[in-house]
């Protein structure tokens, strides 16, 4: 097996169909179409991962017989699909966007592709299919979280203890990814762009309805719940 230590999932593919064919060859013949199939899944992904993503991810294929169970993963650093020239968070926030559509459409292109190689169109030979966005989809629900925050900082009357649970939220999702991470390069990267989004994030005390003593400490929280995350960050940034 190849060496994944500093690599991530960047997009998989499951699927499981039982074909009604699959019932009605002999054991021979079940195992040479299997092969067959394997081998042309092999050679369809290898050209249109490579082709969205990059021609240096590593490409597993995982084939359970029976009814026919596939998982179509791609390995490799997310700095090698986005390079290195990302200066903000704006920036980094749309070649994840761009990413994760990538990513979805080379999922879904083999599981239609698993379909078809496979012979199963009825609903009752599909058992299940997903098409996974790996870690880039973890990335991007980071920034949606980002920007709902910053979208919410835009309002009026504001609760502090809604925002501090979103903070709260977004700390936990952080962390996960982080830890998650596994090429250095990666991390110094993704913690660069997101310490640069968190810290723009416009907590201004007139923003929100602070009735009480209550409302007050609140504000302290997520003002210091905000220094959390970015000292969090900076953890993983060297």
């Amino acid at each position: 097996m190849a060496d994944y230590i500093n690599s991530n999932i960047l997009c998989e593919s499951y699927v499981h169909v039982e074909p009604e064919w699959l019932k009605q060859v002999s054991a021979v013949i079940r195992k040479e179409k299997l092969s067959l199939i394997r081998n042309e899944i092999e050679d369809f992904a290898g050209k249109r991962i490579k082709f969205f993503l990059s021609d240096d991810v590593v490409i597993e294929i995982t084939f359970t017989e029976g009814s026919i169970r596939a998982t179509i993963t791609a390995y490799g650093p997310i700095i090698l699909l986005i390079g290195t020239a990302i200066l903000n968070y704006s920036s980094f926030r749309e070649s994840i966007k761009q990413l994760a559509t990538d990513m979805h459409r080379a999922s879904s292109m083999l599981s239609s592709e698993m379909l078809f190689q496979t012979n199963s169109r009825n609903k009752s030979e599909i058992l299940r299919i997903e098409a996974r966005k790996g870690i880039v989809g973890s990335i991007e629900r980071i920034n949606n979280k980002i920007d709902s925050i910053d979208s919410q900082l835009e309002g009026k009357e504001l609760s502090p203890t809604r925002i501090n649970g979103e903070l709260l939220d977004l700390n936990d999702m952080l962390l996960k990814l982080l830890s998650n991470l596994k090429n250095a390069e990666d991390k110094k990267l993704v913690t660069s762009a997101l310490i640069d989004g968190v810290s723009k994030l416009s907590i201004r005390k007139s923003r929100f309805k602070l009735k009480n003593k209550l409302d007050e400490t609140m504000y302290t929280s997520l003002l210091n719940e905000r220094k959390s995350i970015i000292k969090n960050l900076n953890k993983y940034k060297y």
